[in-house]
C-alpha cells in the first residue's frame, strides 16, 4: 500500500472525527467564494453600489480568509492532539517519524481539497440566492445576474490552497518532533492539582469592573478608552476563569459534598484550569458577535429616524430669487407622472449672510422667526415619528438670534454663547445668541451649503432683506412626499434637469431624503448581511472549539468512568455528570459574553443612539441576536451531549 492510499484510508477511517472540522472549513470556503462571486460580478463592479460599500465587502472577504487561517490551523492541531496514541502505535510498529509526517501531510492536503470542493460547490448552489438577497437588501431596481467569474474561482483556489498547504506543513513538522513515549502516554501524565490566587481573582473582577465603568460612565471618551476597555475585559475574563471560578470550586470541595456533587466539582476544577484559554477565546468571540450584530441591527433602526432628522423635506430646492426656475408646477407634474403625492408644499424666503467666529467668517442662511416656525410645523405634521425632536422654541427678542447647526453630535460646540456679528451686503449687525441650538433641521443637510441657519425676529429679517443684494436673496421650495421612499427615480430626473440651471455651480441647491437614506441603507445592509455570514463562522468556531476539545479528553474520561462503574456508578448517573459539565462548558462562556456585550450596547446607546436619536428603542434587535446565538449553542450542546455520552461507552 503506497502513501496516498494509506492517507486516503486513514482519512476515511477518521471521517466521523473530522466531520465537524470538514464542515466548518467548507463553510469558510463557501462564504469567501460567495463574497467573491458578488464583488467580482461585472454588474456590481460597474456601479450598482457605492465605493464605500464595495470596500466594506472587500474587507469582509479578508476577514473571512484570516479567520479561516486561524480556524484551520488551530482546530486541525486540536484534532491531531486527539490522535497522538494512533501515531505512537505507528512508530512502535516500525514507521519512521518522517513517514508519519508525510502521511499527515497527504491527509491534510486531501481534507483541504475536499473542503475546497465542497465549499465551492455549496457556494455555486447558494450563490444565486445570495445575489438575490443582496439585490433586495440594496434595493436595486434590477436583480444582480448570476455570473461565475474566473477571478472568483482562481482567487478561492489559490488562497485556500495555500492555507491548507501551510496547515499540512505545520502539522507534519509538529508531529515529526514527537517520540513514541510522548505520543502514547502524553495524555496520561499526572495532572497537577488546580491552584488559585485570591489576589489574582480579585484583580480579574476589578479589571472587568473597571472596563464596565469606563464603558458606561465615560462613553464620550470612547476613542481614548477603547483599547483599555478591551484589554481589561480580556485579561479580566481570563483571570475570572483561571482564578475566581477555580477558587470557588476549590472552596466547594471543602464543604461536606457527597457522591455525584463532589465528583462534578472536582472534575470541573481540573477542567476549567486546563481550558481557561479556550473559554476566554470563546467568550471574546461570542461577545464580538453579539455586540457587532446588535450594533448593526440597531444602527439600521437609528438610520431610519436619522435620515428624516437630517433631511426632513422629501425634496428641497433652494434657488436665487432672480432665478427663472419654473419649479413648483414642474415638480408637481413630475410627481404625477411617477404617481407620487404631495402632502405639503411650502415656500420660504431666505437670505445668505456671513457671521464671524474666532477671526473667521462663515456663510449662513438667515430666516425670519415666523417662517422658521412654519417650517417646523410642516415637518412635525409630515413626520410624526420625529415630532419628539421638534421642541417648541421661544422667539428671539430684539437684538437676539438663534443659531442652528447640522446634526449636533458631529459638530461639538460650534458657537458658544456670545455676541455674533452678521454681515449682509457689507453691513454688519450684532446679535446675542445663547449657544447653538440642537434640533431637527428645517433645511436639509445634504448637498446644501451653507449648513448653518440663523433665526432672527421678523422685523429684523424685513430690515435685512431690504438691505440685501439680489445675489443674497434666495427662496426655499420644500415638498413633503407621502411615498418618499419610492421617489428615487423621480428625484434623479429632477437632478438632471437642475444641472441646466447651475446645480453644479452653486446657483441652485437641491437635497432630498431618499438619496442620503439609500446610500447609508446600502452600507448598513451590506454590513448586516456580511456580518451575518461572518458571525456564522464565529459561532461555528466557538461551538467547534468546545466540541473538539471535549474529544481530546475522551480516552481519559473513558478510564475514569469505567473505574467509577466498578465502584457502583451506573450509566444514568454518569450521563448526569457529563450533562452538567457540558452545560457549564457551553453556556458559562455564553453568559459572560452576554454580560460583556450588554455593557457594550449600553456604551453604544450612550455614545451613538442617545446623541443622534434619543429614545430610539433598539434592544429588540439585540435580544434577537442573543436568541439566535443561544439557539446555535444549544444545538451544539445537544449534538455534543448525544455523541460524547455514546462515545464514552464504546
Amino acid at each position: 500500500m503506497n502513501w496516498r492510499k494509506l492517507a486516503l484510508k486513514n482519512s476515511l477511517g477518521n471521517l466521523r472525527r473530522y466531520f465537524g472540522y470538514l464542515l466548518s472549513s467548507s463553510a469558510s470556503v463557501m462564504v469567501f467564494f460567495m463574497f467573491a462571486l458578488f464583488v467580482n460580478n461585472p454588474a456590481v463592479s460597474h456601479g450598482y453600489m457605492h465605493e464605500t460599500a464595495k470596500l466594506l465587502l472587500q474587507i469582509c472577504r479578508w476577514i473571512t480568509i484570516f479567520f479561516a487561517i486561524f480556524f484551520i490551523l488551530f482546530f486541525h492541531a486540536a484534532l491531531i492532539r486527539s490522535r497522538k496514541k494512533e501515531f505512537g502505535l505507528f512508530l512502535i510498529l516500525g514507521m519512521q517519524r518522517s513517514q508519519v509526517a508525510r502521511l499527515l501531510f497527504y491527509e491534510s492536503i486531501l481534507l483541504g481539497g475536499a473542503a475546497i470542493l465542497i465549499g465551492m460547490g455549496l457556494g455555486l448552489l447558494f450563490g444565486k440566492l445570495f445575489l438575490l438577497a443582496m439585490s433586495n437588501l440594496l434595493d436595486l431596481s434590477v436583480a444582480i445576474p448570476f455570473i461565475v467569474s474566473g477571478k472568483s474561482i482562481i482567487s478561492t483556489l489559490l488562497l485556500f490552497g495555500l492555507v491548507f498547504l501551510l496547515d499540512g506543513i505545520i502539522v507534519s513538522l509538529r508531529v515529526s518532533r514527537y517520540t513514541p513515549k510522548s505520543l502514547l502516554i502524553g495524555g496520561r501524565e499526572t495532572q497537577k492539582p488546580p491552584r488559585s490566587s485570591v489576589m489574582l481573582a480579585v484583580l480579574g473582577v476589578a479589571l472587568i469592573g473597571s472596563a464596565y465603568a469606563m464603558a458606561i460612565y465615560m462613553s464620550e471618551a470612547f476613542i481614548l478608552n477603547v483599547i483599555p476597555i478591551i484589554s481589561f475585559t480580556i485579561i479580566g475574563t481570563y483571570l475570572v476563569y483561571r482564578q475566581l471560578i477555580v477558587f470557588v470550586l476549590q472552596r466547594l470541595r471543602r464543604r461536606p459534598l457527597k457522591g455525584r456533587s463532589l465528583l462534578i466539582v472536582s472534575r470541573m476544577a481540573y477542567r476549567i484550569k486546563d481550558q481557561t484559554r479556550m473559554l476566554t477565546l470563546i467568550t471574546v468571540l461570542t461577545a464580538i458577535v453579539l455586540t457587532a450584530m446588535g450594533a448593526v441591527y440597531s444602527s439600521m433602526k437609528v438610520l431610519n429616524v436619522n435620515a428624516l432628522r437630517e433631511n426632513p423635506f422629501s425634496l428641497q430646492v433652494i434657488a436665487n430669487e432672480g432665478s427663472d426656475l419654473p419649479l413648483s408646477g414642474w415638480v408637481e407634474k413630475e410627481m404625477k407622472e411617477w404617481n407620487l403625492h404631495i402632502d405639503y408644499h411650502v415656500e420660504t424666503p431666505l437670505l445668505i449672510g456671513k457671521f464671524f467666529k474666532d477671526g473667521r467668517d462663515f456663510d449662513t442662511w438667515v430666516i425670519a422667526d415666523s417662517e422658521f416656525k412654519k417650517l417646523v410645523e410642516v415637518v412635525r405634521l409630515a413626520h410624526p415619528s420625529i415630532a419628539q425632536y421638534l421642541k417648541p422654541e421661544e422667539s428671539p427678542e430684539d437684538g437676539e438670534a438663534k443659531l442652528y447647526v447640522p446634526h449636533p453630535v458631529f459638530m461639538g460646540e460650534f458657537a458658544p454663547s456670545q455676541q455674533l456679528k452678521l454681515e449682509v451686503n457689507g453691513t454688519k449687525r450684532s446679535y446675542t445668541i445663547q449657544g447653538q441650538n440642537k434640533t431637527t433641521r428645517v433645511i436639509n443637510f445634504s448637498n446644501i451649503d451653507p449648513y448653518t441657519l440663523l433665526v432672527v425676529p421678523d422685523q429684523e429679517f424685513e430690515s435685512l432683506n431690504g438691505e440685501a443684494s439680489s445675489a443674497e436673496r434666495w427662496r426655499s421650495y420644500g415638498f413633503m412626499i407621502a411615498e418618499w421612499k419610492d421617489s428615487y427615480p423621480m428625484i434623479n430626473g429632477i437632478k438632471e434637469e437642475l444641472l441646466n440651471y447651475g446645480l453644479d455651480e452653486g446657483k441652485v441647491y437641491q437635497s432630498d431624503t431618499i438619496s442620503s437614506a439609500l446610500g447609508a441603507q446600502q452600507l448598513f445592509s451590506i454590513m448586516l448581511f456580511a456580518g451575518f455570514f461572518i458571525s456564522i463562522l464565529f459561532i461555528l468556531a466557538c461551538g467547534s472549539t468546545i466540541y473538539f476539545k471535549l474529544f481530546t479528553q475522551l480516552d481519559e474520561d473513558r478510564r475514569q468512568f469505567t473505574a467509577l462503574r466498578r465502584m457502583g456508578f451506573n450509566k444514568k448517573e454518569v450521563s448526569k455528570v457529563l450533562n452538567i459539565e457540558l452545560l457549564f462548558l457551553f453556556f458559562i462562556p455564553f453568559l459572560f459574553a452576554l454580560i460583556h456585550s450588554y455593557v457594550a450596547m449600553i456604551d453604544y446607546d450612550n455614545l451613538v443612539v442617545n446623541s443622534i436619536s434619543p429614545g430610539t428603542n433598539f434592544w429588540f434587535a439585540f435580544y434577537l441576536v442573543v436568541f439566535i446565538t443561544f439557539c446555535s449553542y444549544f444545538i451544539y450542546y445537544l449534538i455534543a451531549r448525544i455523541r460524547y455520552v455514546r462515545q464514552i461507552w464504546q
